[in-house]
């Protein structure tokens, strides 16, 4: 049986700072809403819909397009800030 790997990690225990990575079979919103539902326990049908909070299309294409080491976006969404960077990665801060 194969191990399940987590999509997110603790990386900053006193502000509760989360870093996923998006796989490359996968869109940034679904690794969102999947680490946002690790993050609080549920599951990802539970987080509400991410295109309450931002544009997830734009988002998409914005990081499937940019694989520049400086790209960076930041956003909030659902209780939380988020930076994408162009190594694919995702850090959720609370806020």
């Amino acid at each position: 049986m194969a191990e399940t790997k987590p999509n997110s990690e603790r990386i900053d225990s006193q502000h509760g700072a989360y870093r996923g990575y998006i796989p490359n079979e996968q869109l940034a919103t679904q690794t969102i809403a999947r680490m946002l539902a690790e993050i609080e326990g549920c599951s990802p049908l539970d987080v509400g819909p991410l295109a309450d909070d931002i544009d997830t299309d734009a988002l998409n294409k914005l990081v499937a397009q940019n694989t520049d080491e400086d790209f960076r976006i930041t956003f909030s969404i659902d209780g939380y800030t988020a930076e994408v960077a162009g190594d694919r990665s995702v850090v959720l801060t609370p806020r």
